[in-house]
């Protein structure tokens, strides 16, 4: 019986991804860096410090950047509201009224969960939020789901991860959890199984509760 669903942020609450490699790129091009990597898929469900890595491998030329980096994204800070996926709130709304606990585990800085959360008016439908860079090891390793499941009281079998990129299904997957995937141009063959709009996620949580 489902009991708990644990819901990474960027890519399947809001349509992040893009947006932020597109900035990276810019910023990138227009002071002439050549980035580690123009993959865009490559940059997937990564933690910010593991972001940095693959941006910039020279660890001295890193920090600089990267100091450089954060003062340029006050300038452009993402609106949340705007990248909020269709179907959310809806589907948050069918877990709310199912008495099914709802958290977050994501890879990104908690400030920024938060501010989405609060910008987006979802707050109150988490009853946990867990920032990977909180803890000892981000995803892909398991501790993130492994924490929120004891801190949620379930059995793993009682809780279901929605997910979308190859790191955080892995880190799911590790933590011996059934992963759900919000369908992207990844690799997500490791997911249970992958949806491509909340309004069918919404649909099976009507249909178990």
């Amino acid at each position: 019986m489902l009991k708990a669903v644990i819901f990474d942020m960027d890519g399947v609450l809001v349509d992040t991804e893009r947006f932020y490699f597109q900035r990276r790129m810019k910023y990138f091009n227009e002071h002439q860096i050549e980035p580690g990597s123009r993959d865009e898929a490559a940059y997937f469900g990564l933690s910010n410090e593991n972001v940095w890595r693959l941006l910039v491998p020279d660890e001295q030329q890193r920090t600089k950047i990267k100091t450089d980096y954060e003062a340029h994204l006050k300038q452009l800070p993402i609106n949340y509201v705007d990248h909020l996926n269709e179907g959310v709130i809806e589907a948050l709304d069918t877990l709310e009224r199912g008495n099914i606990k709802i958290a977050l585990a994501s890879a990104g800085q908690k400030n920024e969960i938060e501010r989405m959360l609060y910008e987006c008016y979802l707050d109150h439908y988490f009853s946990q939020v867990l920032s990977g860079e909180e803890l000892a090891h981000n995803k892909p390793h398991p501790e993130i789901y492994q924490v929120s499941v004891e801190k949620l009281g379930f059995q793993k079998s009682e809780c279901l991860v929605i997910e979308d990129s190859p790191t955080g299904i892995l880190s799911a997957k590790q933590a011996g959890l059934t992963v759900w995937a919000k369908q992207a141009e990844v690799n997500q063959t490791q997911a249970d199984q992958i949806f491509n709009h909340f309004g069918t996620l919404n649909e099976y949580f009507k249909s178990i509760i």
